[in-house]
């Protein structure tokens, strides 16, 4: 936080693993100023208050490994959320433009999963397994995404396997561990499309194909 001559201002608001307990108050709606909120690991309980999710300068927000229930609000400016370990539920939509890490694995999150244009150019980090979304709603957001560098979906349990034709090129890190895999020509083409890939997890993927001989075209 900063002071002025009149007026006391909270811009960063952090209490991490100090055993909170509770619900969020809607009275962080008020704190206009507010640009990081970190209160992972304690045990707040309840929804996620939409007047939070309202702030105009609010950056970064941290709400992992709580008990957390109930719908994400749809964050208006936010650019990393990380929502991961709760018991969130419902569909997930992000209207932020510039949003660059979605965390939101191991939560109850199905239906519809939707980013705004601007906040699909930027995202760079989506981390979405351990929910209940089915194949199509996680590719769709793949397919939006021209910049993205990990993808995360392992565990998931309504995940069929299958990848669309075509990955952006941009991905480093591909996680689908406990999925099935289902992939249209093959290992060989998921993985000649990806020239900048530096780590795949595919451990217990029940993947039917062959796994390529020549991993030479990988060289990172």
């Amino acid at each position: 936080q900063f002071v002025t001559d009149t007026v006391q201002v909270v811009t960063h608001l952090e209490l991490v693993r100090q055993s909170l307990n509770g619900t969020l108050s809607t009275l962080l709606g008020k704190l206009d100023h507010l640009t990081v909120l970190q209160l992972s690991s304690n045990y707040l309980t309840g929804t996620i208050p939409t007047q939070l999710a309202k702030l105009p300068r609010l950056q970064l927000v941290d709400l992992s490994v709580n008990a957390l229930t109930g719908s994400i609000p749809q964050f208006s400016a936010i650019r990393e959320l990380y929502l991961y370990s709760n018991a969130l539920s419902g569909n997930v939509t992000i209207p932020a433009p510039n949003m660059t890490v979605l965390d939101i694995e191991e939560n109850a999150l199905s239906g519809n999963l939707q980013l705004s244009l601007g906040s699909s150019a930027s995202l760079q980090f989506a981390i979405l397994g351990s929910n209940l979304f089915r194949s199509s709603a996680l590719m769709r957001v793949v397919r939006q995404t021209p910049i993205l560098s990990l993808l995360d979906v392992s565990d998931s349990l309504l995940f069929d396997g299958r990848f669309p034709s075509r990955l952006p090129t941009s991905l480093r890190t591909l996680m689908n561990g406990g999925n099935p895999l289902v992939v249209a020509g093959g290992l060989d083409d998921l993985l000649l499309q990806l020239p900048n890939l530096q780590h795949l997890v595919l451990s217990d993927c029940r993947y039917g194909g062959t796994i390529p001989t020549d991993w030479s075209k990988l060289s990172n």
